[in-house]
């Protein structure tokens, strides 16, 4: 179905991953989609879908709407419209239909934000977010025109039809905005079965998408996904360095020139990375920083300056298979071993660690548990310079598993209670008397925090600290 123009918004669902935080929208339009094709939910090749010969390469009839002028993150929007003239067909994104804007926003879910596609009977542009939704329950459902939440380029707009003629809604990418801190201004999408160049701009007011004049369909959710991770280190002379994605999916970093002194222009590091990667940095023994990443082929790959203060070794692998969104955590051992920690795809905690100081890597051991995808990582070392790691349970508490000695193996899992949000981050550190902290935001939206009763030993109980906090 052609929905025609585009309107306004409702709801939205979105995640938090760092404080540089980017909204992004979701909507869908599309005659219901039954269940996938075969083979729609076997495992996508990285990069497919991307690339302005894609819409070619799915079909003969395919082609770049707009001329090939419009696309985000590489990804095109394709035509012509879906109709009785154009044979149906499918792909990993879309069991038929042609080229409907579910297609393309389950094409961007993968393509920028590394998540399988979503698939169901009911499925079309009006649930679209709500689908996403619920197969990622991590990602909360927001109302459109919440102050402070603006559209920003990436996020997916869902819209709900209010016509007969558009019950089954729309979908959008955003390509760029305009709107300013009173949450007013343009926000300018790219989609699919719509206009005929694959682009439309509509108005922001008051912090909430408008539909467009004359439209039967009404933006109803939205999407939003993380923007890049920010990483911070320190050289061994003391120069603080930060390391961030680029919109060109390369990593870019920038130091101080001096100690405590100006920051020099952005460098490039290389590499094709998820716009919502995380990024972990960490030290060697003898001083090197060094950086990892997950690869939009699943892998995690690191790369290591190659002298003290100096400039950077290329990208090496260190395995697995990682979810996009994975949080990475970083520390060292007594002997000045690094050691990461992730979750795998089984939901276990796994870790790797150098298999001498400033040297090679072990393979991937697991760490046990049952975690959230969505989990956010922690680790801080004890006085006596046991590693210990905090993470969220499926139950909403929180668990925390430490070195039985230092540089050696771990003990089990320890509940140290509370109800946590499992999207929500963790903080911690340590008292001038060696005794751990951390901190959390509790569903109270006050900061709670909780200390080791004694040195290297077991743990206080939770207390509020107050305030009201996202």
């Amino acid at each position: 179905m052609i929905i025609g123009k585009t309107g306004e918004a409702n709801w939205r669902i979105y995640i938090r991953m760092t404080s540089v935080a980017a909204v992004v929208a979701l909507a869908g339009g599309l005659a219901a989609v039954t269940q996938p094709a075969a083979g729609a939910t076997a495992w996508i090749p990285p990069g497919y879908g991307e690339g302005a010969g894609f819409c070619a390469s799915v079909h003969s009839g395919g082609q770049n709407l707009g001329g090939g002028k419009t696309s985000y993150d590489n990804v095109y929007p394709c035509g012509p419209q879906p109709g009785s003239s154009f044979p149906s067909w499918g792909d990993a994104f879309q069991e038929g239909g042609g080229f409907q804007c579910t297609e393309l926003a389950n094409r961007f879910l993968f393509a920028a934000w590394g998540l399988p596609p979503v698939f169901g009977s009911s499925l079309n542009g009006a649930t679209y977010a709500s689908t996403v939704h619920q197969q990622y329950r991590w990602i909360p459902l927001i109302a459109n025109g919440t102050p402070g939440d603006p559209y920003l380029p990436g996020d997916i707009i869902s819209f709900t039809g209010t016509h007969p003629a558009t019950k089954d809604g729309h979908v959008a990418v955003v390509t760029s905005s305009t709107e300013n801190l009173s949450g007013n201004g343009t926000v300018t999408v790219m989609e699919q079965n719509a206009s005929p160049n694959g682009t439309a701009t509509l108005t922001v007011s008051n912090w909430k998408l408008q539909p467009a004049p004359g439209s039967w369909v009404t933006a109803s959710n939205f999407l939003a996904l993380a923007s890049d991770s920010i990483a911070e280190g320190s050289n061994a002379d003391g120069r603080m360095q930060v390391f961030l994605i680029g919109k060109d999916s390369q990593l870019y970093t920038a130091s101080q020139t001096t100690a405590n002194g100006g920051w020099s222009g952005w460098h490039s590091l290389g590499g094709h990375w998820p716009a919502s990667d995380s990024i972990a940095e960490g030290g060697n023994a003898d001083g090197r920083m060094q950086v990892f990443l997950i690869g939009k082929d699943g892998q995690l790959y690191t790369a290591s300056q190659t002298t003290v203060n100096g400039g950077w070794s290329g990208w090496h692998s260190l395995g697995g298979h990682w979810p996009a969104l994975d949080s990475i955590a970083e520390g060292s051992n007594t002997d000045g071993r690094m050691e990461v920690f992730m979750i795998g795809n089984t939901a276990q905690l796994y870790t790797a660690y150098q298999t001498t100081a400033n040297g090679g890597w072990s393979g991937w051991h697991s760490q046990g548990g049952s975690w959230p995808a969505s989990d956010k990582i922690a680790e801080e070392s004890n006085a006596d310079g046991r590693m210990q790691v905090f993470m969220i349970g499926n139950t909403g508490h929180l668990y925390s598993e430490a070195q039985i000695a230092p540089n050696h193996g771990w003990s089990t899992w320890q509940s140290q209670g509370g109800t946590w949000p499992a999207t929500h981050s963790i903080a911690e550190g340590r008292n001038a008397d060696g005794r751990m902290q951390v901190f959390m935001i509790g569903n109270t939206a006050h900061l709670y925090t909780k200390h080791q009763a004694a040195v290297n030993g077991a743990w206080a109980s939770w207390y509020s600290l107050g305030g009201s906090w996202p």
